[in-house]
């Protein structure tokens, strides 16, 4: 077996290894990156088909975090950031067989049909009729249903919720999807009166620094192009077509065995990074034969994941009827006459996804709504898509281009009690020297979530020869 040294060894290619193979190779540190795939980049990957664009997972960045605004910065020349057109602020729920615009502003929250008029009073009446939450970790739902009534947490949270995470808004955990929410509920009982105080309480304080990049991006060439460019900055340190068959504690470093090309190899390092999908991740935690790692191994195995199928569609534009002026549209849970989660205006939102005289829409598929449909094959789903979609969006003719990406495990599921999990998972690590785990079934599951992870990783690494040297005296 060929054997080699590292320092650092990040198992996984996707956005949580990219990131966290950049920050440690910023830092100055010995790293190498092993991906089971031809290429880099896990999900986020964009294939060129016919003048199309064709994104294989995510579709764009809101970006909201210093960490994934401080890696853009990093990247510099090598990405060309694209902003969203503006039609993209336009967005739609699918509601009673028709697509209704959700409110862009006050006064159009009174005229729109997104809430019925029942529906639209007790969204005005937060202040009166907000309540505390009874549990310390509520679902979505339950927190919607309180602030807000149950008609918008089933039709416009639920929805919006579908659209992030895939899930059930009446599953999911508050506190581990969205922390910030969390807190504010538990702190105070009307949000709407909390809104309003927050402007007299920045009086006098420090402005916020202007930030370089606002609202929703993707990059000239697709978010692919982001993959890469980190890729290229990692140069050699990069293996792929490389499967890692277990990981092997030896002291306080590891070997690292794999395949490459047909040959098994080995890396000694002090560190590893495991940066893989769940499933990955569970399997070598039982290689390491540790009891921490195996309690670790049980605790990721209580994690669910939902199904998901994107299916990218590309038609000539006279053979859509509908002028796809803005986002697209999301399907609240319980609405029925459509089985799909929501359909992007890929061309609309960015329009280098298709060629001028095309239309791209990228039709979600599965999740916690309906899983069974992620087993379908293309043909079927396309049949599907045409059968529902045809009035919808006055569709005149058949696709000229179909592509689809299966992911039978595609978004982690928090449910109640995840963040405990987090938390255990945190102090079995903490008794396990240099295994590190980054990915999106901890605390976020967006890019900027992945990326945030992986820096506060990085830190604690480049922090710890410090901790143990001051231990020793050295």
């Amino acid at each position: 077996m060929n054997r080699q040294n590292c320092e650092y060894v990040v198992i996984g290619g996707g956005v949580s290894g990219l990131a966290t193979a950049w920050y440690l190779r910023k830092a100055g540190r010995d790293v190498r990156l092993l991906e089971k795939n031809p290429a880099v980049g896990g999900c986020m990957r964009t294939l060129r088909q016919d003048g199309f664009l064709l994104e294989q997972g995510p579709f764009n960045v809101l970006v909201r975090d210093p960490a994934f605004e401080q890696l853009l910065g990093d990247l510099g020349d090598d990405i060309e950031v694209e902003p969203a057109g503006p039609d993209a602020k336009m967005r739609y729920l699918y509601l009673g067989g028709r697509l209704v615009p959700l409110p862009s502003g006050p006064a159009s929250l009174l005229t729109s049909r997104f809430l019925s008029a029942s529906g639209k009073i007790r969204l005005l009446a937060e202040p009166i009729c907000a309540r505390r939450p009874k549990s310390d970790d509520p679902t979505v739902g339950d927190f919607a249903t309180r602030h807000f009534g149950a008609e918008f947490a089933q039709n416009v949270l639920g929805a919006l919720v579908t659209g992030v995470f895939g899930g059930d808004v009446d599953r999911l955990s508050l506190k581990a999807c969205f922390p910030s929410l969390a807190r504010l509920d538990r702190e105070h009982r009307s949000l709407f009166l909390h809104g309003l105080s927050v402007p007299f309480r920045r009086i006098g304080k420090p402005k916020k620094p202007r930030r370089r990049w606002k609202g929703l991006i993707n990059f000239v060439g697709g978010l692919g192009a982001m993959s890469d460019a980190i890729a290229r900055g990692l140069g050699d340190g990069v293996t792929t077509n490389c499967e890692v068959t277990s990981v092997e504690r030896r002291g306080d470093g590891y070997c690292v065995a794999y395949n490459a090309s047909g040959v098994s190899r080995s890396l000694d390092t002090r560190h590893v990074v495991l940066a893989t999908p769940i499933g990955q991740a569970i399997g070598l935690l039982k290689t390491m034969a540790d009891e921490p790692a195996g309690k670790i191994a049980e605790s990721l195995a209580s994690v669910e994941s939902v199904p998901l199928v994107i299916l990218n569609l590309g038609f000539r534009r006279e053979d859509i009827g509908h002028d796809l002026k803005g986002f697209g549209f999301l399907v609240p849970p319980k609405e029925e006459g459509l089985s799909f989660l929501g359909v992007l205006w890929a061309s609309s939102i960015f329009p280098s996804h298709a060629p001028p005289d095309r239309h791209l829409l990228r039709v979600f598929v599965g999740g916690a709504k309906r899983p069974e449909l992620a087993r379908k094959n293309d043909d079927e789903l396309v049949a599907l898509a045409m059968d529902e979609l045809r009035d919808l969006l006055e569709l005149r003719g058949d696709p000229v281009l179909v592509n689809s990406c299966r992911y039978a495990n595609a978004v982690p599921q928090y449910y109640p009690g995840h963040t405990e999990i987090v938390r255990c998972i945190r102090t079995q690590l903490s008794s396990i020297p240099n295994l590190h785990l980054v990915g999106n079934y901890l605390e976020g599951v967006s890019i900027n979530d992945c990326v945030r992870q992986a820096r506060e990783t990085v830190e604690k690494m480049a922090a710890l020869p410090a901790e143990a040297a001051a231990r020793s005296g050295g």
